[in-house]
């Protein structure tokens, strides 16, 4: 009766304690990267509006070089003259939304509607 006794009090397995530890473990690390990771996510898209907006402005250029220095009306205006190949689309904006980038029809700055990037020279 004691061997039957003693088999039963050598099973092995985690405590409740031991699982609440881990438990604490995980959300503590997981409470420390889900904000970096978003934070680091949001400036890729930053970047990405800000590369959109270095493409746009080159075609801008161009548009004007062969224009005798006349901005396009509007982003539109590149792909119908073949200055773009699509228009690009803000990583910031909405789906089902516009573009989002707009030009000045004075100097050809190029903006974005929804992350107030732009020309900054």
């Amino acid at each position: 009766m004691r061997k039957g006794i003693a088999i039963l009090q050598e099973e092995q397995g985690f405590t409740l304690v031991e699982v609440v530890v881990v438990l604490v473990i995980i959300g503590i690390l997981t409470a420390i990267t889900v904000p970096q990771y978003t934070r680091i996510t949001n400036q890729a898209k930053e970047r990405a509006c800000a590369a959109n907006i270095k493409a746009i402005e080159t075609a801008v250029m161009s548009y004007s070089a062969a224009n005798a220095g006349e901005y396009p009306e509007n982003v539109e205006t590149l792909l119908e003259s073949n200055y773009l190949n699509e228009i690009p689309k803000c990583p910031l904006s909405a789906a089902g939304e516009d573009a989002g980038y707009t030009i000045d029809k004075n100097n050809g700055t190029v903006t974005c509607n929804h992350c107030d990037k732009g020309n900054k020279s």
